[in-house]
């Protein structure tokens, strides 16, 4: 890349090429930006590259601004071409890469989650490896036991079934103790049991504590009695780093502690836990983890897990770490989210009110929409911020994209007006969808009393209307069929008078409560379809009929 001075003189002749010999410094500013970024804190110095530098170009005649142009052959940089699914995985070989995620059960996913989730199962699909769901549930005092079922529901359904494996950590305890005794027995680990503080006072002195010291028998005797003897809180198993390393987190990190808190699957069983950065470096090795991509802020930890690999002689993994997405405007705590659940705030975890992957399945959002924002967004080292609203309404135009053309298109009126409309008892037939013609067609019986919206009476009362599909007229008391020809009148919803009842969920948590029409009786639960004026919804329940708004 060439140096700031040399690029804005190249940018300078190529704009004075197009005008006439004379570079305009204001054009030259925003390309310099995205190509120099670090200038955006000294925009000024920047600035005055620009202007010395036109200054210099427009003091030649546009035939000298050619002849270098030609001479050292200046060309635009050619546009980049925007990127088509996922950039590929540095040394990955088809057919063997294996990659995970690694959520804890304490509620299903949200939809935080969809993007590690999807981006892991997505590169495994790219390269036809094999992703594996491993459920980290070491820590008892944060486990919603619905959650291990919900947590593979979900994640099967965001992934189109590109689960291969599901792996649950309690269940594999007798691994991780194996390979803990190994490391005291090869003196890469000992049994602590410093007072936290004291502890905390010498490693940030880079002071090893005294029982680092400790022969690897007397740490096999410790490690013995942490099962039995010692108390929750009296001791913890360490894993020996650089005591003076940099990054004091990194200095000889817990591994094992004591947790007298019953399991939920196991019970009493087990007492002693491995902490996260240990389970999780004994699981990617064996099960054979050949990339894993983790969040920035996870850099400690790969450094902590990098001490057990060299110690045990494992093959490193290739280790991704990209920008976390923060969503502004949103907050979703799962276990504040289950309180609220408990204190009936909430239905449940598929409340439509809620961004947890349930709920919006239960919407009508197709995993698919998901899918796609998280390919076109990729993996990055950058941490974004993005507007909760902006991100939705992209997921919402993906999925409208999705279910548009099979979405069959009916009536709803809210808040229900009776009008009357002489001389009208007919059946009428009205396309299901305006391009598809595959959806067919449907037959409503009108009589001479209709029902519109309360909005519409009130705000049309007096003006000339088109009842979608079925009169032109002027809406009064009673409504009357005029000659129109030379008015433009306003298209309005209607049902029948003898119409079901329907209500539509919203995700601001109100209820629009109105008639449908009869045809909707005979949807299936799950079918997604358009109301006309009011968006795509999702029918949930029948008997009475319950819609779930999805988006417009």
């Amino acid at each position: 890349m060439p140096d700031i001075k040399a690029r804005t003189r190249q940018l300078a002749l190529l704009n004075a090429k197009k005008f006439e010999g004379k570079a305009n410094p204001k054009a030259l500013l925003g390309s310099l930006l995205a190509e120099f970024p670090d200038y955006r804190k000294d925009i000024r110095s920047l600035q005055k590259i620009i202007n010395t530098t036109t200054d210099e170009i427009n003091s030649m005649t546009p035939e000298e601004q050619q002849e270098i142009i030609t001479k050292e052959q200046i060309t635009e940089k050619p546009k980049k071409e925007k990127r088509t699914g996922l950039p590929e995985l540095k040394n990955a070989v088809r057919g063997k890469i294996v990659m995970r995620i690694e959520p804890s059960p304490s509620g299903p996913l949200h939809i935080g989650h969809a993007f590690p989730l999807i981006l892991n199962s997505e590169y495994c699909r790219m390269y036809d490896g094999k992703m594996i769901l491993r459920i980290s549930d070491t820590n008892a005092n944060n486990i919603y036991t619905p959650a291990y079922k919900m947590i593979e529901e979900d994640a099967r359904w965001l992934t189109n079934n590109k689960i291969d494996s599901v792996i649950i950590q309690s269940d594999r305890m007798e691994l991780y103790y194996s390979t803990m005794k190994t490391l005291l027995e090869k003196n890469h680990a000992y049994i602590c049991t410093c007072r936290p503080e004291e502890f905390k006072k010498l490693i940030d002195a880079k002071t090893a504590c005294p029982c680092r010291n400790q022969t690897p028998d007397q740490n096999l005797k410790r490690w013995q009695m942490m099962f039995k003897e010692y108390k929750e809180g009296e001791a913890v198993v360490r894993v020996k780093t650089d005591i003076k390393h940099k990054n004091p987190a990194v200095r000889d990190w817990p591994a094992f502690r004591i947790n007298d808190e019953p399991h939920p699957r196991t019970k009493d069983r087990y007492r002693v836990w491995p902490l996260m950065n240990f389970a999780v470096a004994v699981d990617d090795h064996d099960l054979g983890l050949t990339h894993i991509i983790k969040g920035k802020d996870h850099i400690t930890n790969t450094e902590r897990q990098m001490y057990m690999y060299d110690y045990l002689n494992w093959k490193h993994p290739e280790f991704i770490h990209i920008g976390p997405i923060n969503f502004k405007g949103f907050e979703v705590r799962t276990s504040k989210t289950r309180k609220a659940i408990d204190e009936k705030t909430y239905d449940g975890w598929d409340d439509v009110r809620i961004p947890f992957i349930r709920a919006l399945k239960r919407r009508g959002f197709q995993a698919k929409a998901i899918q796609k924002i998280v390919i076109e967004t990729g993996p990055s080292k950058t941490d974004k911020t993005v507007e909760i609203t902006d991100f939705f309404k992209t997921v919402e135009k993906f999925n409208k994209d999705i279910i548009d053309p099979t979405s069959r298109r009916l009536f709803f009126t809210q808040n229900p007006i009776e009008i009357t409309i002489k001389d009208c008892n007919k059946t009428i037939e009205i396309e299901n969808h305006p391009d598809n013609k595959d959806l067919g067609t449907r037959k409503i019986e009108v009589n001479e009393t209709i029902c519109i919206t309360k909005e519409d009476y009130d705000n049309l009362k007096g003006r000339a209307v088109r009842l979608r599909k079925l009169a032109d007229g002027i809406l009064d008391k009673n409504f009357k069929i005029q000659d129109l020809k030379d008015q433009r009148p306003q298209v309005i919803q209607w049902v029948p008078n003898n119409s079901p009842k329907a209500t539509i969920l919203t995700p601001d948590g109100k209820k629009m409560e109105g008639l449908t029409e009869k045809e909707t009786e005979k949807l299936k639960e799950g079918a997604i379809i358009q109301f006309e004026r009011v968006g795509f919804c999702r029918l949930d329940k029948k008997n009475p009929l319950v819609f779930c708004f999805a988006h417009k």
